[in-house]
């Protein structure tokens, strides 16, 4: 239970001087947490334990040395109290005092950390996994004085072995071992004063391995000894292993996780898992994979969710059997307890403000420079949470409050491109650092303190402190000057509720360029069913929710595993060619035995690019000739239902418009600007899509190329509100209301002009018109778009625009199905429901013929082990679940065996643990 410092030690006076403290530049993260250089400061570096002689001890510690040293053997650490008694480590054996056998720990088993001729492993493989853990365990006989011994021991890390050390109490020879000085990282190491049992030694070794993103070579245990990742189980995953977990028992949280073993040349111990290797930083970009909790939401005490990929290569392939996919060769399983429930309420709340929501994130909309309007959140729900953004034009005050909700309490002023801390309601003088206009900024609430993060970059100095009597919960945001509106986009509250995992894909480190350029498409896919099939009607879609082009790395926000409950996902990274939509078809009524025309097919697109449209033909339909369009229409949302269908078999088609999308972002003092397709279209339809409820534009039919004003004839978009224009006016006569998706279109056709809003018309021109116009669209908001723009059903060519305008052409795609609607008169509605991998899988089966377990009839087992060396061996029988049912350890020598009994019929994991091995069996108790 102690914790011990480790003070710098005089070889010579034998007297301790101060504590050994690193500057950051020494330190290497590993999962982002800190290691020692062990190197640095040339003198042992000794941690005191005053009430152990370790006579028994079990010392279990991780280790990395750096390349440059992978050939080199050297001394790791000491271990001395009792006289007599003691080890000195080094990267490949354990040499007892003077007069006993040396221990070559590695020459078996090649778990050793020096890399040699007896190691089969290639050297770029044996670097990845640098970082690795040394468990020690020394067993002397117990003292018998009646007086006991005394007590006092050391563990000395950092040098070279002195036999003129005046504190060792034992001498060691160094003729089996290289005596250099240890050139690497030590993050943490654990000392016993006894002899830990195989299981105690694997629930510290878990603890380590989750804690520094280490593989271990076998399962993971809790702290209870449930067994949370099975080795055996899931070996084909059992690759780069590492994941989130709290245990308050173990002092273990661990929200943010990444593997310490990521590939050639990106080593640990060369590459940080900080950008820039800085603490205040986001991830490195050096680290492919990184998952955490949405900073602030809950992760109970005793919750974990473990992942492991399949240890393939990360190149984007085509599965056989659903070719519109693009999908990762590698694949990840996760094991967790973690069943979580989004929370999905409005996290924002005030007055003078539009709240635009789209899914977590929110857009806060200042109304016409209202100086009273102020945004507040709903309380946090711990202590913990975050606000991420990205910088507006206007100058605004950013933090929490109390609950008066009238003034930033705590927090940052943002004004004139500097950023000013806000201490007790009032903004400091001098500036902490410089902020750009849409750079993503995060104020991260970690406690009592407030850490602001701009485009990954963070720094100690930025911090501001909250007294701990005065902690604010109630996020803050309000204007501080009436000469522009304030508008800020994109805003990600989390800590506010049940917000889900974070996902961080280093894109930088991909191949597939088709892939890294289209952050647009990109997907995150779960598969739910476990078995890493990514069948279009099973998989669950997460879309790319931000890029960072600084580190190179796609981010998905307020991801949900397992929401099955089963306990276990698989998923990867790909995209998707088009679109794809989910078809649920609901059966027609029946009334005297007579079918009814009420079937109803639901419609979900999960990923395209909106507008889109369905139509339905019959197939097969009583009534209907074969091939006949029996419906079709506009879908202005992800969502339609087909209804009025009478029992048969339909052809669905969804088809994706396609068409261009332009996209406007001015610096705010620019008055308009400006997008124009090259030549004129006679007698043609344009149309295009609403994509949001803040863009203001104006948009039609122009006699000439328009570099500002109002076409000749068009629409006049302010938001949800659309004017007609008719020859060069505006005419507010003619103003309706939309919402996000509906189409406009203007058709013309010799001396007629006809509106339309979803086909539907709204307004008419008849007089002398020109037999072809060009199309011109006039932008006066900073961030503005129209999707979607089609001229006669074909994406619309720009060639004249505004360099603040951006263009992107969107492909038509279709996505058709075949579609039962059954009736209540009939059978129910075809349906083939999710399936999992049965956990039933692999009964009875060893994964090694040396473990055997006999039934004996009447619930009672004999567990059989036999080995060529003579361990310890501890049994150990769990539930399907995972939950320990009993451990115990097993007699014999060489021919190990222990009898148990199980409570009740089901499938156990039955697991052998030596200090060498695991060896495992499931089995059924009928």
């Amino acid at each position: 239970g102690d914790t011990v410092r480790s003070r710098i030690l005089d070889k010579q006076s034998g007297r301790y001087g101060k504590e050994f403290i690193q500057s950051q530049q020494h330190v290497r993260t590993f999962n982002f947490r800190p290691a020692l250089n062990l190197s640095q400061v040339n003198a042992p570096k000794v941690s005191l334990m005053k009430y152990s002689s370790l006579g028994q001890a079990t010392v279990i510690g991780l280790f990395c040395h750096k390349p440059a040293d992978a050939k080199k053997d050297a001394v790791l650490y000491t271990l001395s109290g009792r006289p007599g008694s003691g080890v000195l480590m080094s990267k490949d054996k354990a040499v007892g005092v003077s007069g006993t056998s040396t221990l070559d720990y590695g020459k078996e088993y090649g778990q050793d950390l020096l890399y040699g001729s007896e190691d089969t492993t290639a050297t770029e493989t044996f670097e990845e996994s640098a970082l690795r853990i040394v468990s020690y365990i020394k067993a002397n006989k117990s003292a018998r004085s009646v007086w006991g011994e005394k007590c006092g021991g050391f563990y000395s890390v950092g040098s070279t072995y002195n036999g003129q050390d005046v504190n060792l109490k034992n001498a060691f020879s160094t003729t089996d071992i290289g005596n250099n000085i240890f050139d690497g990282y030590s993050p943490e190491a654990i000392v016993f004063s006894r002899h830990l049992t195989n299981a105690e030694r694997l629930r510290i070794e878990s603890y380590l391995g989750l804690k520094y993103g280490v593989t271990l070579k076998g399962s993971y245990l809790d702290p209870r000894g449930n067994l949370i990742w099975d080795a055996s189980a899931n070996a084909a995953y059992h690759h780069r292993v590492t994941g989130i977990a709290r245990e308050d028992v173990e002092l273990l949280f661990q929200p943010v996780s990444t593997t310490s073993y990521e590939e050639t040349p990106l080593y640990s111990s060369f590459h940080d898992t900080y950008y820039k290797s800085k603490p205040y930083n986001l991830s490195s970009e050096s680290r492919l994979l990184v998952i955490g909790q949405e900073h602030g939401s809950p992760i109970p005490d005793g919750s974990y969710m473990i992942w492991g990929d399949n240890g393939v290569n990360t190149a984007i392939g085509i599965p056989e059997e659903y070719f519109s996919w693009h999908v990762m060769n590698r694949k990840w399983l996760t094991s967790t307890n973690i069943h979580e429930t989004a929370d999905t309420t409005a996290v924002w709340g005030g007055s003078g403000f539009y709240f635009e929501r789209d899914g977590h994130f929110t857009s806060l909309l200042q109304n016409d420079k209202d100086m009273t309007a102020v945004a507040y959140s709903k309380p946090l729900v711990g202590t913990d949470g975050s606000i991420s953004m990205l910088c507006p034009f206007s100058p605004f005050d950013v933090g929490f409050t109390d609950e008066a909700k009238s003034i930033t309490v705590y927090g940052y002023r943002i004004r004139d491109g500097k950023v000013y801390s806000i201490i007790k309601g009032i903004p400091q003088t001098d500036a902490l650092c410089a902020i750009n206009v849409g750079e993503r900024m995060i104020i991260r609430k970690t406690g009592n303190a407030l850490h602001l993060i701009i485009s990954a970059e963070g720094d100690v100095k930025y911090t501001v402190d909250i007294p701990e009597n005065e902690a604010k919960r109630i996020a803050f945001i309000r204007p501080i000057d009436n000469a522009y509106r304030l508008e800020i986009r994109d805003v990600l509250a989390s800590g506010f509720g049940v917000t889900g995992n974070v996902i961080e894909l280093a894109t930088n480190l991909l191949k597939d360029k088709q892939f890294v350029k289209n952050a647009s498409k990109a997907l995150l896919l779960i598969d739910g069913t476990g078995k890493g099939e990514w069948d279009p009607e099973t998989v669950r879609v997460y879309r790319c929710s931000e890029q960072d082009a600084k580190r190179g790395k796609f981010i998905f926000h307020n991801v949900f595993f397992d929401t099955d409950g089963n306990g276990s996902d698989v998923f990867t990274f790909g995209y998707h060619d088009g679109v794809f939509a989910r078809l649920t078809p609901k059966p027609a009524s029946c009334i005297g035995s007579k079918p009814q025309a009420d079937g109803s097919i639901d419609v979900k697109v999960l990923f395209g690019n909106p507008s889109y449209r369905y139509e339905v033909r019959a197939e097969s339909v009583s009534g209907l000739v074969t091939d006949s369009l029996v419906q079709s229409g506009l879908m202005t949302t992800d969502h339609a239902t087909i209804k009025k269908l009478l029992p048969g078999i339909y052809h669905v088609d969804v088809i994706q418009t396609g068409g261009t999308v332009l996209t406007a972002n001015m610096s705010e003092n620019k008055g308009e600007s400006y997008a124009n397709s090259p030549g004129k279209f006679p007698e043609s339809t344009f149309s295009w899509s609403v994509s949001d409820m803040t863009s203001v534009y104006h948009a039609g039919m122009s006699s000439v190329i328009r570099l500002g004003g109002l076409p000749d004839f068009g629409f006049s978009v302010n938001g949800s509100t659309v004017t007609v224009i008719v020859k060069g006016k505006v005419d507010e006569q003619k103003q309706f209301t939309v919402a996000k998706g509906d189409v406009l279109s203007l058709t013309y056709s010799g001396k007629y002009l006809d509106y339309r809003i979803n086909g539907k018309s709204v307004n008419q021109y008849k007089g002398l018109l020109l037999s072809s116009w060009h199309f011109s669209s006039i932008f006066t908001k900073r961030h503005s778009s129209l999707s979607n723009l089609l001229v006669n059903d074909q994406p619309c060519p720009i060639l004249t625009k505004s360099s603040d305008v951006s263009v992107e052409t969107i492909a038509r795609s279709l996505y058709d199905k075949k579609v039962t609607i059954n009736s209540e008169c009939g059978g129910p509605v075809e349906f083939q429901p999710m399936t999992r991998s049965s956990r039933e899988d692999g009964i009875g089966i060893s994964d090694d013929s040396a473990f055997k377990v006999i039934d004996n009839g009447n619930h009672s087992f004999t567990a059989k082990l036999s080995m060529r060396t003579s361990h310890s061996a501890d049994l150990m029988v769990f539930d399907a679940s995972g939950q320990l049912l009993l451990n115990k350890q097993m007699e014999g020598g060489t021919e190990k065996t222990s009898t148990f009994t199980l409570p009740q019929t089901g499938v156990y994991i039955v697991k052998a643990i030596t200090p060498v091995k695991e060896y495992t069996l499931k089995m059924m108790n009928k």
